[in-house]
């Protein structure tokens, strides 16, 4: 990454750092508040007063960079990646936005991120003192920091034909698999081994073999966790929209802010990789002709330099990095949008996050096991933590094909479950595993009638595979409740025909919309609750879907909650759970517990108490295992935005 400071001395750098030992003490005061507005100290307004001194405060369009700020203030870990140009963006916009917004410099200070900024301009000022051959300066008496050394060498790559954006953090590849299957297996086990365990994938399905089932094979052999996500753009061209390009950005900057190193390819990883890399350099500080000449720099570390002597070589895609700009997120939304926007995500994040808790004790019986704690894996398919089983699967199944499809589409969705089935599609393993004998039977029926309602009717089959899978669809119609409930029977027909499970999903429905528009716990378990006063009189719900919804979770305890796989004994579970706690962790534990059908009934209390608690309610450790976290995420976003724009 270029690193910029041939305007600025060591003279000037070592100035603004002589504040940093000062703000780094525990008890060292800012300021305060008086009746008249904030009062900086006078250390502070010092600081301030240096940084235009020494040429730190510069003349650029702050307001409009203001997007990017907020990434590196959200993220903390992207400030290991900052250059110095970066560096004075952050300290001048947070110096501008004062004066408009009094208390955000302030609001910096507490946070740390005025002094973040200010270690990270430690860190280039001891490299740039490496470059120029200059020594270090004196320690500080008041201070024991540890100076870096320079920039570590380079690590080792897989082949010749890659090179590291970041060393030992983000490496740009071309495809990493092989038609030979073997070869495939070598080669993805070299990517391993030097600990790159997110892939990312540019390439669409049918350009090449599909190579995540051994990713996923050779991962379990190591004893570790991978990641691959596809996030597809056509060859020889540049993503149809900013927000597609943004998406892909925040998937590398998630993998890195996690430790766990990224690799992102296409076929021949000249062009489309190319690109992407040019504007993640624009992202972290470079204009788009700095990000050009830095991605030249790295390209002549390639073996093919010779034969592709450019990257990327079409004129769009080197246009297209010399023009980027980040469009504007979901951070600079009001608060009031915010909060809704966190229990939008938190019911399908929930959904996942509470079957990956259940897997552990799934198909054991109530007194036959310890009760867990904790998110640990293992159960019956042996998994990781944070993997999960066919909620999750079919339900972004389900997500994808409302957003492809830009609404419901029976037969997409059966398509799509039908690629689950047979080829592990959207599986946090590669692999289709756990699928329910009524599913089954469906997907089996669809594929020789071609009819894509093949939920079977008798009342034996009322199981809990529709409900597991629900949130996506009131998600997507969450600005029409009426909409958002009759599809959600109509999702349910396809594997689920029996009116116990569509009404099931129906009535759930109308709790989840209900959360995320904000209603509160005694509102929403209130008897026969709907969002729309008087539903239930003109679209009657089915009698044993009528007894749970007046309450029958709040009269009744273990043995008499059951988590089974009936569905209306799973949805019972989950309220019940949902009821007696107070807390996404205690509720979801207390769900998943009742052993059976564990991780339906994680699932079910999961999108229940994510769409009311909040995403950021749920336990960051167990968030931060979730597989496949950031397609998650991107399908939460886009549903979002579906729903609301």
């Amino acid at each position: 990454m270029t690193t910029k400071f041939s305007d600025l001395s060591l003279a000037q750098i070592d100035a603004v750092l002589r504040f940093l030992p000062l703000f780094e003490q525990p008890n060292f005061e800012f300021g305060h508040w008086q009746d008249y507005g904030f009062q900086f100290s006078r250390q502070t307004t010092e600081f301030v007063e240096t940084l235009s001194a020494q040429n730190f405060i510069i003349q650029f369009d702050w307001t409009n960079w203001q997007d990017s700020a907020e990434h590196y203030r959200s993220s903390p870990a992207a400030l290991d990646t900052a250059n110095l140009l970066t560096l004075r963006k952050l300290l001048t916009t947070h110096v501008r936005a004062d004066r408009f917004d009094e208390g955000h410099l302030a609001q910096m200070f507490e946070e740390g991120h005025i002094t973040a900024i200010l270690r990270r301009l430690e860190q280039l000022r001891n490299q740039i003192a490496q470059i120029q051959g200059l020594a270090e300066p004196p320690s500080n008496p008041d201070s024991n920091r540890t100076k870096l050394r320079g920039p570590a060498e380079q690590p080792p790559r897989p082949h010749d034909n890659c090179y590291w954006v970041i060393p030992g953090k983000f490496l740009a590849s071309e495809y990493p698999g092989s038609k030979n299957d073997s070869q495939a297996r070598a080669k993805i086990k070299r990517y391993l081994n030097l600990g790159l365990t997110t892939f990312i994938d540019l390439t669409e399905p049918h350009e090449l073999n599909h190579y995540e089932h051994i990713l996923q094979d050779e991962a379990r052999a190591l004893g570790i966790s991978a990641r691959y996500r596809r996030m597809p753009i056509p060859d020889q061209t540049v993503p149809a929209a900013p927000r597609d390009m943004a998406h892909i950005l925040d998937a590398i900057d998630g993998a890195i802010n996690r430790n766990q190193p990224v690799v992102v390819h296409c076929w021949g990883g000249i062009g489309r990789t190319g690109t992407v890399v040019g504007c993640y350099l624009v992202r972290h500080g470079n204009s788009g002709d700095e990000a050009l000449q830095e991605l030249a720099r790295l390209w002549q570390t390639v073996a093919k330099k010779n034969r592709q002597p450019r990257s990327p070589e079409a004129v769009e895609q080197v246009n297209y990095i010399r023009s980027w700009r980040e469009p504007a997120s979901i951070a600079t939304v009001p608060h009031v949008a915010k909060a809704r926007f966190d229990r939008f995500s938190g019911a399908l994040m929930g959904l996942a996050v509470g079957d990956a808790v259940g897997t552990t004790l799934e198909f054991l019986s109530p007194g036959t096991f310890e009760p867990i704690t904790n998110m640990v894996g293992g159960g019956p398919f042996n998994l990781l933590p944070g993997q999960w089983t066919d909620d999750t699967s079919m339900a972004l199944c389900l997500a994808t094909s409302l957003l492809e499809k830009d609404g419901f589409d029976p037969r997409d969705q059966m398509e799509r479950y039908v690629r689950w089935w047979k080829e592990g599609y959207l599986s946090s393993n590669g692999r289709c595993f756990d699928i329910g004998n009524t599913v089954s039977l469906a997907l089996q029926k669809y594929q020789s009638t071609g009819r894509p309602f093949a939920g079977p009717t008798a009342p034996n089959t009322a199981g809990n595979g529709s409900i597991m899978r629900l949130a996506p669809v009131p998600m997507f119609y969450l600005k029409d409740p009426a909409q958002a409930i009759e599809q959600a029977g109509q999702s349910s027909r396809t594997t689920h025909g029996t009116r116990q499970a569509v009404d099931a999903c129906r009535y759930m429905a109308g709790l989840l919309v209900g959360a995320i528009n904000g209603a509160g716990k005694d509102e929403l378990l209130s008897p026969l609750y709907c969002p729309i006063p008087g539903y239930w009189d003109e679209h009657a719900l089915h009698p044993k879907v009528v007894t749970l919804a007046q309450g029958s979770f709040k009269h009744k305890k273990p043995p008499q909650i059951r988590g089974s796989g009936y569905v209306i004994d799973s949805l019972e579970a989950a309220l019940w759970a949902f009821y007696t706690t107070d807390n996404f962790r205690d509720g979801c534990l207390k769900a998943v517990n009742l052993g059976l059908d564990a991780d339906t009934t994680g699932a079910v209390f999961g999108q229940i108490a994510g769409a009311f608690y909040g995403e950021s309610a749920i336990p960051v450790e167990w968030l931060d295992k979730i597989a496949l976290q950031e397609l998650i995420a991107d399908l939460i976003e886009r549903l979002y935005n579906k729903a609301f724009n």
